[in-house]
């Protein structure tokens, strides 16, 4: 951890120590995983706010459909050290307001749509998962205080590191890539693989787990792919595709 005065560690200890219980839950096969890998992240003023978007947007697809614990996982590949600080506090922001409540399911559509990210594949998923949410007993007031809990790792910077994130992942077996916090690890059982310009998306048997790669440097371009084709990648049993 860090020792020098004026450079302060990324996530603190005890965020750190509360991430690696959740993997106890992830290697016990009690929760499911799904991750988002940014890669090639560089300064972008509204970059944050679309990922989160793409993101929540998902996971309320991926909860609708799954009747497992779902762990939220968002990781990014950021070569400077300040923009790094700066995107996990952006993030933390999201992630802690009510941009992250699960009523906003129709808003964060909406933000997509309006900027083209969004195509006629993922809108019917999402009403999908907005009647879920309308009919699934779930009150108002309860869905507009839900938070999402989302875990942030850096990639490449384990997590013992004062730079790191609460995890980061090991890609030494690319089907079961190791998940690894400060001081547990688990894999991450994956089969499936769909290939498209800017994304990569892996899922799991039955889909258990989903990570998606995404390279920032197209972002526009991969969000708008992961987005038409998630009917396709949540088909779940091709062995591999692509567009």
């Amino acid at each position: 951890m860090a020792t020098l005065p004026n450079i302060p560690n990324l996530f603190l200890d005890s965020e750190k120590s509360d991430f690696d219980d959740v993997i106890a839950e992830i290697a016990a096969g009690e929760a499911s995983v799904f991750a988002l890998r940014c890669h090639n992240l560089g300064p972008s003023a509204e970059l944050t706010e679309t990922l989160a978007a793409a993101y929540l947007l998902t996971n309320a697809i991926l909860m609708a459909r799954s009747r497992r614990k779902i762990v939220k996982l968002i990781s990014f590949d950021v070569a400077d050290e300040n923009l790094r600080y700066g995107y996990a506090n952006s993030f933390r922001a999201l992630f802690d307001s009510d941009f992250s409540s699960l009523d906003n399911v129709e808003r964060w559509h909406d933000f997509l749509e309006a900027r083209q990210h969004v195509d006629v594949g993922a809108l019917e998923d999402t009403q999908i998962a907005i009647e879920f949410f309308r009919h699934a007993g779930i009150s108002s007031s309860a869905s507009s205080l839900h938070r999402a809990t989302v875990y942030m790792g850096m990639e490449g910077v384990p997590a013992g590191d004062s730079a790191g994130g609460q995890f980061h992942f090991d890609d030494a077996n690319l089907y079961a890539p190791q998940l690894v916090g400060a001081d547990a690890s688990t894999g991450i059982a994956l089969k499936s693989v769909f290939l498209a310009k800017g994304v990569k998306v892996r899922t799991g048997r039955r889909g258990q787990n989903v990570v998606i790669e995404l390279d920032c440097a197209e972002a526009a371009t991969g969000i708008a792919n992961w987005l038409a084709h998630l009917e396709r990648i949540l088909a779940l049993d091709f062995y591999r595709m692509g567009v």
